[in-house]
């Protein structure tokens, strides 16, 4: 399924994705968009952790994504964090999955 998307070679991958669910969508892209929108956050969580100018792209993810509630429970975290990529994938592959048929 995702070998049919023609992602442009510039923009990031996160990015194109979306456009891409623009294009296939149209005005029914809002959900498709709001996981895309996760995998992003995601994303600026992960890069906080590794660049220290991301720093305030990482907290506010870490505070939009519901891991503050966690204080240092890191088992509890990381479960919430596989629930909410699985939960942004999952959506994504129901939007397009009619596409298909």
């Amino acid at each position: 399924m995702l070998n049919s998307f023609d992602f442009p070679a510039q923009g990031g991958s996160l990015n194109n994705m979306k456009a891409r669910l623009s294009g296939l969508l149209g005005d029914e892209a809002s959900r498709a968009h709001a996981a895309v929108d996760t995998l992003r956050l995601i994303f600026d969580l992960r890069a906080g952790q590794q660049h220290h100018a991301a720093d305030t792209r990482a907290e506010q993810a870490r505070t939009a994504l519901g891991l503050t509630q966690f204080g240092y429970d890191w088992a509890g975290a990381w479960d919430h964090l596989r629930s909410t990529v699985v939960q942004a994938l999952t959506t994504i592959r129901e939007e397009i999955g009619p596409l298909t048929d």
